[in-house]
């Protein structure tokens, strides 16, 4: 068993994770299933998440632009140099917790963050060819083709975060790769599928949504205000940044199917029943939260529940899901790239990014060592 260390063992994935919160249903026979997990995030397909530790990894990837110009400040321009050399040393990050902004330290750099992602990508892919898995342009092409049918607009959602071809197409490889080194050997039926199916009824259902802009405040004061700017005819989303700059007022959607499974809870019923008696174009009362918290929604929109269908294509992607799901619990993908990492010869060029890699490499090599003098065996084995 491989060391649990910060860094690259730990973060075993693509760079754009798997998720869809639309397709989250926290309840019922999905919560329950022992596969709910693995089979949340493939009903809806994939979307990619643009971060800053991928922006970083362009830059480590070969993105040399000079003094091209990203934007001017009164006429003084920030070329892409500078922004690129800002987001790799940049000490801190802005993340949105609960609708609040909140800056947070960076572990090591952002830089390096994306280097250990990128490092982690190669390794998977070589483990995958050496198995003799095929990972070329043709497998990726018929990859995407198939996650544009079970998700219309796939490339297109993703190409709006920013993300080139070239990018959706690496982070398939590396999903492909690393859904081969679990799956190998492994055979799912039409039984097991079809029980699946007929276990999880709410994982094929598209859940009732509500898009809303919202307002939090935690004093009565700044309620009131709240409440004088809207009578005032202000627009909603001005309102929510003038009264608590800390809000985060961007639209974001409600899952209503999630919220009516979980109505037992006195704030979630209230929550519910706000959400779902306002029509559309009104904001609701104030709902009283947790320390004295409140918000208010303005419901833009709301969409009904509704069925998937079970096409062939999101049927052969339940297979597979299933596969990947059995193989996370028979194949330690961490223990087997630490021994790879282990055996391979990293050479990182970069003089800032060089000196945090090798002090990496040594507290890694000290951690197996002592994982292996404790257990009898080495890494992978």
């Amino acid at each position: 068993m491989a060391p649990a260390i910060p860094g690259i063992l730990t973060r075993v994935r693509p760079v754009w994770h798997e998720l869809c919160a639309k397709c989250v249903v926290t309840s019922g026979a999905i919560s329950a299933h022992p596969l709910a997990g693995a089979m949340n995030s493939i009903m809806f397909g994939k979307y990619g998440l643009w971060t800053a530790a991928a922006l970083a990894a362009l830059a480590l990837t070969g993105c040399n632009r000079g003094e091209e110009t990203l934007a001017t400040v009164n006429g003084d321009p920030i070329t892409m140099e500078e922004f690129i050399k800002h987001i790799e040393t940049k000490p801190t990050v802005r993340v949105v917790v609960d609708n609040r902004q909140l800056e947070v330290p960076v572990a090591n750099t952002i830089a390096f963050q994306a280097l250990q992602d990128l490092v982690t990508q190669k390794l998977i892919i070589q483990m995958a060819r050496d198995k003799g898995f095929k990972l070329d342009d043709t497998a990726v092409q018929a990859e995407i083709a198939t996650l544009e049918k079970i998700n219309p607009g796939y490339v297109k959602n993703l190409q709006a975060r920013g993300l080139t071809m070239e990018q959706i197409r690496q982070s398939i490889r590396v999903d492909l790769a690393q859904e081969h080194l679990l799956t190998e050997g492994i055979k799912i039926s039409d039984q097991q599928v079809d029980k699946f199916i007929k276990d999880s009824p709410n994982a094929f259902l598209k859940p009732a949504m509500a898009e809303v802009v919202q307002i939090v405040v935690r004093d009565e004061r700044s309620k009131q205000r709240a409440d004088n700017l809207l009578r005032q005819g202000r627009n909603f989303t001005d309102v929510a940044r003038e009264v608590n700059p800390q809000n985060v007022p961007s639209r974001s959607e409600l899952n209503l199917t999630a919220m009516k499974a979980q109505v037992a809870a006195p704030v979630v019923r209230t929550l519910y029943t706000g959400l779902t008696t306002t029509a559309p174009g009104r904001a609701t009362a104030w709902i009283k939260l947790a320390d004295n918290e409140q918000v208010k929604y303005l419901v833009e929109r709301r969409t009904q529940e509704s069925k998937i269908e079970i096409t062939k294509e999101r049927r052969e992607r339940i297979r597979r899901d299933l596969a990947k799901a059995q193989g996370a619990q028979a194949v330690d993908l961490n223990d087997r790239i630490a021994k790879r990492l282990k055996d391979s010869q990293v050479t990182v060029d970069k003089s800032y990014l060089k000196g945090m890699w090798e002090r990496f490499m040594e507290t890694f090599g000290e951690a197996l060592k002592e994982q292996e003098a404790k257990t009898g065996t080495t890494a992978g084995n």
